[in-house]
């Protein structure tokens, strides 16, 4: 991992405090830094300015204009000598004041000084990558999202993120340019493949239309509003949607932004899959969240029934492993808002009135938030416990940028 340094020292110092310090040759076998200019920053992993002396506050204000416009969040290291700390403390306060609410100090001295680099790295990675990522609201979003409507203006400013809205009249157009022998050529698992044709050939000509409509709008996620299909190819998404988020396209359902954002904050900090799923039964510290599509790879076994609403199409009823799990949700019209909770996925027996994919999580303190404070009608269910970084996430939401802007 590289590890831009913009050092700073006060020209009063002297040359006693122009030498490499201690902590940094102690980390210099797990991470390879290199001085740059402000301008070069955005080439490394982790880009920061190390605050190597007192008396550097004028030094770094002159640093920070002459950095590019970027949303990297403003990362100080600060050791333990040389009045380095008490520099980077007046700095961070008066970046603070400035509206950099996610600027952070990094004592390189301290026990956890790697695992505090790693951590602030996978953060400059994943607002680096969100910045990056056009959402695909294929459809609008499902009639009965009330509560679950974001305004793209602010969600752009807060993240970076370009929602992008897609007729399904668009989607109709590459469902028509897919041939039987796209279909027939595909590679899937057996559960798959052992289906009637008459059920799985519309379901993998939706998995192919929406990767042709991804191809085309360069998109990075999607959310689709999967019920309109019913009516029109009497076929569900639910299949599709799985095998899009097993490729690692990010791919929601019901036309649900900020469930589909939540899942991919989860795959930025895991790199693994996550599914939404409807809150469908509280009992105690224990919820049953239930739907009808789930990424295979994260299932220890399935099958593939109807859609449970309308018994039609494809849907995947899965099995996870008992274990660790975060339920998370961010909201708002900025997507600002989040509610992260980690508990224990447990035994459950599955019941014909839930959708397909039915987990147990026992979770403390869920349902009473649920019950008072819900920020909508789904949950991203993740295996392991990630609520540190994705709360970390959660705060890298950004007001302002270098210099204000």
């Amino acid at each position: 991992m590289k590890i831009g340094l913009v050092p700073l020292v006060a020209p009063v110092s002297g040359p006693r405090a122009l030498g490499t310090h201690a902590a940094l040759e102690a980390l210099a076998g797990e991470f390879d830094f290199a001085v740059v200019s402000p301008d070069e920053m955005g080439a490394a992993d982790l880009p920061a300015f190390l605050i190597r002396t007192g008396g550097t506050e004028g030094l770094f204000q002159q640093a920070l204009a002459a950095l590019p416009a970027s949303r990297d969040p403003l990362t100080l290291l600060a050791v333990d000598r040389d009045n380095s700390l008490p520099a980077s403390l007046e700095i961070l306060a008066w970046l603070q004041g400035q509206g950099h609410r996610n600027a952070r100090i990094l004592l390189l001295t301290a026990p956890d000084a790697a695992r505090r680099l790693h951590e602030r790295a996978l953060e400059v990675r994943a607002t680096r990558a969100l910045a990056a990522t056009r959402l695909g609201v294929v459809g609008r979003p499902s009639d009965w999202l009330i509560a679950s409507q974001v305004d793209p203006d602010r969600v752009r400013h807060r993240w970076g993120v370009e929602l992008v809205d897609l007729d399904l009249a668009e989607l109709d157009l590459h469902l028509e340019a897919v041939s039987e022998a796209e279909v027939e050529g595909l590679a899937v698992p057996a559960p798959v493949q052992a289906l009637e044709a008459s059920r799985v050939r519309p379901a993998l000509r939706i998995y192919l239309a929406l990767k042709s409509l991804v191809q085309a709008h360069g998109l990075t996620a999607l959310t689709l509003r999967c019920f309109d299909l019913l009516e029109d190819l009497r076929a569900t998404g639910c299949l599709a949607l799985a095998l899009l988020n097993d490729e690692g396209l990010v791919a929601g359902c019901e036309g649900d932004v900020p469930t589909t954002f939540t899942m991919l904050a989860n795959r930025l900090v895991t790199g693994e899959p996550s599914f939404m799923a409807n809150p469908s039964r509280l009992e105690g510290d224990e919820v049953v969240l239930a739907h009808c599509t789930a990424p295979l790879s994260m299932l220890t076994g399935y099958t593939c029934p109807s859609h449970f609403e309308s018994d039609l199409g494809v849907a995947v009823a899965g099995n996870l492993a008992q274990g660790p799990v975060t339920l998370s949700r961010f909201g708002g019209a900025d997507l600002g808002e989040g509610m992260i909770y980690e508990g224990d996925l447990v035994d459950h027996v599955p019941s014909p009135h839930l959708c397909r994919t039915q987990v147990r999580a026992r979770v403390q303190g869920l349902g009473a938030r649920l019950l008072e404070a819900p920020l909508g009608n789904h949950l991203v269910v993740s295996p392991g416990h990630h609520k540190t970084r994705l709360e970390a996430l959660l705060a890298l939401g950004k007001t302002s940028g270098p210099g204000g802007a």
